[in-house]
């Protein structure tokens, strides 16, 4: 595969498969820190970022050990699913703080623990794994969403009326971002978004970029174009 060539002023850029392990990893570890970063932030729009987690370097079984990148399990509330924890301790707190009788008082800690742990299962979880595409020699992402209740697999029109809830983007104009597709290492039907545009697109941002690891900057670009779509945009002056 090609090398990471930077032209001056950005006339050619491409990611070499050879570059994609060290890109992947300086990606990770960039992303933990600055993470890491939102975490002790008092910011309330960094909360979902803070909450989903590291990414993790990994090597495919079948796939002559090419490395990829896994982010699992990041949790988002439903779609149209009002949060019933919340409603059901607003509708009955009254009977465990004013109540003065040991059964009463008894009986509405039970409702409401059973109304937080209910809470529980209207959230969606979502897996995001980004491997590398030789075909067009760019990152390529793929992710998953499933109900946390019973494992039911979400479609394309669920995770764009999802993740609407954490980004500024109409679940519309996410749908047409959203593709289905199958995981290549995995050999499942996953959830992706489109590629054509994506090396044009990282070479206009990239355009005079001078940076000491470029593989990083690339990444890093390539990044902010994609993660915008899920809430996951890393706030980069951290």
């Amino acid at each position: 595969g090609a090398s990471t060539i930077m032209v001056d002023g950005g006339a050619a850029l491409a990611l070499g498969e050879e570059d994609w392990p060290k890109a992947a990893e300086s990606f990770r570890a960039a992303w933990n820190r600055v993470a890491g970063a939102v975490s002790s932030s008092t910011d309330p729009s960094s909360s979902f970022l803070e909450q989903a987690g590291a990414w993790e370097l990994r090597t495919s079984a079948g796939r002559s050990g090419r490395c990829y990148l896994a982010l699992e399990g990041v949790r988002v509330v439903g779609a149209g699913m009002a949060s019933p924890g919340a409603a059901c301790l607003g509708g009955e707190v009254d009977l465990w703080e004013s109540s003065d009788e040991d059964g009463r008082e008894r009986e509405g800690r039970e409702i409401a623990l059973r109304c937080v742990e209910g809470d529980q299962d209207h959230h969606h979880l979502y897996d995001f794994h980004i491997l590398y595409n030789p075909s067009y020699a760019v990152p390529e992402l793929y992710f998953y969403g499933r109900r946390a209740a019973d494992g039911l697999v979400l479609g394309p029109s669920e995770a764009a009326e999802d993740f609407a809830s954490v980004t500024p983007y109409p679940a519309a104009e996410l749908r047409l971002a959203y593709v289905s597709k199958d995981h290549p290492y995995l050999l499942l039907p996953w959830l992706g978004t489109h590629l054509c545009e994506t090396p044009a697109l990282v070479r206009e941002m990239m355009r005079g970029a001078c940076a000491p690891d470029p593989a990083l900057r690339y990444m890093l670009s390539w990044w902010s174009a994609v993660g915008k779509h899920f809430g996951l945009g890393l706030p980069l002056d951290k």
